[in-house]
């Protein structure tokens, strides 16, 4: 299966990081799946509540953060937004 949702990291408009849907459990979807998997099997431990947000984990590899740097995400191959971050002390 080829590799889904290629992503992109930048800091300071350079990119510093590259990754793949396939870095997250297979894929972004399998992940979900996978959660719900669990959740079927231990409804008790496993426990959603409404407004609570579910993520997938990284795409690319984390990366050292400091105070004053703005990073930004960008996606391929699916219809949502990147994401800018401003880090503050």
């Amino acid at each position: 299966m080829p590799d889904v949702y290629p992503g992109r990291a930048r800091r300071a408009d350079v990119r510093r990081e590259t990754g793949n849907g396939s870095n997250v459990l297979a894929s972004p979807l399998a992940a979900v799946a996978n959660l719900a998997a669990l959740r079927h099997k231990k409804p008790k431990r496993l426990r959603l509540q409404a407004g609570e947000i579910v993520t997938t984990g990284p795409l690319a590899a984390t990366l050292p953060i400091s105070a004053g740097e703005t990073w930004q995400s960008a996606l391929e191959g699916i219809a949502l937004p990147g994401l800018s971050v401003s880090l503050t002390s």
